[in-house]
């Protein structure tokens, strides 16, 4: 993605100092920026469900929080009409700041560049030699970048075999975890995307990617470990070498585990 979101967090953190905030806006401030950096891009679209559930937070609360942020420029929010989600956008000033930094530094380098020669730093009382001084020679001035063009977000078909197997690891997460916070919808495009990335970049048969999910919901200590479809790509060479290990069997986890094709109309996600 285009914004740096550990940059923009490290910048956050000291521009928090200068403009305090409460403790329920740096709360929902953590969450959105932890959503952005799952889903690659600086906004994203939630209903208020979502970001109660996120964050624990009553109705006035979340309110409260998501205007002193919008307020003192740390988020974009736009409400959504009637039933449909809101907007939300992390505003990338760590950029804004490296820009004002930049420019500053221009500015000050354009004051010290006198583009005449200074008749006192030679030390002549002779005028005559002093005025046949003449201005020296400017480069021209840097035309300023083209801005860069925002990289379109991927949409996965519900019906794709990647967007199947987001949601059936998060069904089968949810299937363990009584307390569960289910994804977004941008939440499970993400996690789409980095199925479709093991399978197209890492070169991982979308059925071993379904055996994965499968062993790791059935193992003591993977199970509390693959929570997303982020953690199982990068943790997939190591989950592997488990399973191998095992012979494919995993040390028992606390529920049981069903089949890919439950819940899922048809009764198959064509994983197999």
């Amino acid at each position: 993605m285009d914004m740096d979101i550990t940059k923009t967090l490290e910048v956050f953190r000291v521009r928090r100092k200068q403009t305090p905030l409460s403790s329920k806006s740096l709360l929902l401030y953590f969450i959105i920026a932890d959503w952005c950096k799952e889903i690659e891009s600086p906004e994203f679209t939630a209903s208020n469900t979502d970001m109660r559930a996120a964050s624990k937070l009553s109705p006035d609360e979340l309110d409260r929080a998501r205007g002193e942020l919008a307020q003192k420029k740390f988020i974009g929010y736009k409400k959504g009409g009637g039933s449909a989600p809101g907007k939300y956008l992390l505003l990338d000033f760590a950029e804004q700041t490296a820009e004002q930094t930049a420019e500053q530094t221009a500015e000050q380098t354009a004051e010290q560049s006198n583009p005449f020669i200074n008749e006192e730093s030679y030390g002549s009382s002779n005028s005559s030699t002093n005025n046949s001084l003449v201005p020296t020679s400017q480069e021209p001035a840097e035309q300023p970048a083209e801005p860069r063009r925002k990289r379109e977000k991927r949409t996965y078909d519900h019906d794709s075999q990647h967007y199947k197997a987001a949601k059936y690891l998060a069904d089968e997460i949810e299937k363990q975890q009584e307390e569960y916070v289910y994804p977004t919808e941008a939440v499970l495009q993400a996690w789409a995307n980095h199925i479709r990335m093991m399978e197209e970049l890492d070169h991982v048969p979308l059925s071993k990617i379904k055996a994965a999910i499968d062993f790791a919901r059935k193992d003591e200590f993977w199970a509390p470990n693959i929570m997303s479809g982020e953690k199982l790509r990068k943790q997939y060479n190591q989950l592997q070498a488990r399973m191998q290990g095992a012979g494919g069997a995993a040390a028992p986890a606390r529920q049981p585990e069903r089949r890919l094709g439950d819940g899922l109309k048809g009764g198959s996600t064509g994983l197999e």
